[in-house]
């Protein structure tokens, strides 16, 4: 599984890429909004990690253009 991990505080996000990659998970991280959505266009990402409060674009507004055209089972976007 491909996993998108979008945090600016570094700490939190070394730990979230380490964790995830202990369970083999496939693990590409950034430190703000922007970025993210920039990742989501050119990756299939199975899961997304987003901290609330980030840089340039916050979590909601980056969830909101993700969660477009997904098709949830569960989770916030539901």
């Amino acid at each position: 599984m491909k996993v998108l991990v979008a945090e600016d505080n570094r700490a939190s996000r070394v730990l979230l890429e380490k964790l995830l990659s202990i369970q083999d998970y496939e693990v590409i991280s950034t430190d703000d909004g922007e970025k993210a959505l920039e990742l989501h266009d050119i990756h299939d990402f199975d899961m997304i990690f987003l901290d609330w409060v980030m840089r340039k674009l916050p979590a909601p507004k980056v969830a909101g253009v993700c969660c477009k055209g997904w098709k949830f089972t569960q989770g916030p976007c539901t």
